[in-house]
């Protein structure tokens, strides 16, 4: 064990440094610094996957409320207004995924920076 004032060779139950008096029971612990959290997030390839996703579930809800639609239109008239509901459906889906997994992709960042983990 050395001292940590003047790096004297000292024995391992001292309490004082025997060279320049330093008081070994005295010493602070070191500080831990706190790290920064970089604001900024990697999505990866979440929002992408999101995307697709909501164009896949946008088309399918268009596709089975276009078949079972018994509505008072009639041909391309239906076709339209149900698209756009399928469209506006699908939107309703990317909103909630992107938010979401905004929030938490941002969550586990934090963590990650507050761990030190590097990617």
């Amino acid at each position: 064990m050395n001292c940590p004032h003047c790096k004297a060779e000292l024995s391992e139950g001292a309490s004082f440094c025997y060279s320049c008096g330093f008081d070994l029971k005295k010493e602070k612990p070191a500080e831990m610094q706190r790290q920064k959290v970089d604001s900024k997030v990697e999505y990866g390839g979440y929002l992408a996957v999101g995307g697709w996703l909501t164009i896949i579930a946008g088309v399918i809800i268009t596709i089975i409320i276009c078949s079972q639609a018994n509505t008072g239109f009639r041909g391309f008239d239906s076709r339209i207004f149900l698209t756009g509901v399928g469209v506006f459906i699908s939107m309703i889906i990317y909103a909630w995924l992107y938010f979401g997994l905004h929030k938490a992709i941002l969550k586990i960042s934090r963590i990650e920076q507050a761990l030190g983990i590097d990617k």
